[in-house]
């Protein structure tokens, strides 16, 4: 009576080869039914994601632009890659599970402020902002945010534009 579910490969011909989800089920003592799905596509469908995500990963980890990966409730960090920590003076497991609130890098208007452009539409664009780094020097930059799915799971990308330089110079003019 019980209903059972595995997935395993057959071959079909000599050069086609498919994935297959068999379910069974037992009607009675000698009755039993059994489903052959085929589910080749899911599977390549589901290889191809893992391969894009294993592609955004490495951009975003190698990218010099600080960028990190927030939670879409909560805004908390879950991925930050090392031009991040740069910019901030901070080591990943300081910022990690924590806010951008938290660490004084946003006030808590300038987050609700991101949080309704982000209901609104799913990206802010250059969202001027100024710190106080953990190795005391003033920061400026644009944010950037995008709402993003990643291993269908609901997260905001931000990156951020260091413009310090540029603006210390043209305050010094």
């Amino acid at each position: 009576k019980g209903v059972t579910a595995k997935e395993t490969v057959i071959e079909v011909g000599e050069e086609k080869v498919i994935d297959v989800s068999i379910n069974g089920a037992s009607l009675g003592s000698d009755e039993h039914i059994i489903f052959v799905s085929d589910i080749t596509a899911r599977k390549q469908a589901q290889i191809e994601e893992q391969r894009r995500l294993e592609y955004f990963l490495m951009a975003f980890k190698d990218n010099p632009s600080p960028m990190v990966l927030m939670g879409n409730a909560d805004c908390s960090i879950v991925k930050v890659n090392s031009g991040f920590l740069e910019f901030v003076g901070l080591e990943r497991d300081e910022v990690v599970e924590k806010t951008l609130t938290e660490l004084n890098i946003l006030s808590d208007e300038q987050c609700e402020q991101i949080h309704q452009r982000l209901e609104a539409n799913p990206e802010v664009k250059d969202l001027a902002i100024d710190f106080i780094s953990y190795e005391h020097k003033k920061r400026y930059a644009l944010m950037s945010a995008k709402r993003v799915n990643l291993a269908e799971e609901p997260m905001v990308l931000a990156v951020f534009h260091d413009v310090s330089d540029r603006v210390e110079a043209e305050r010094a003019l």
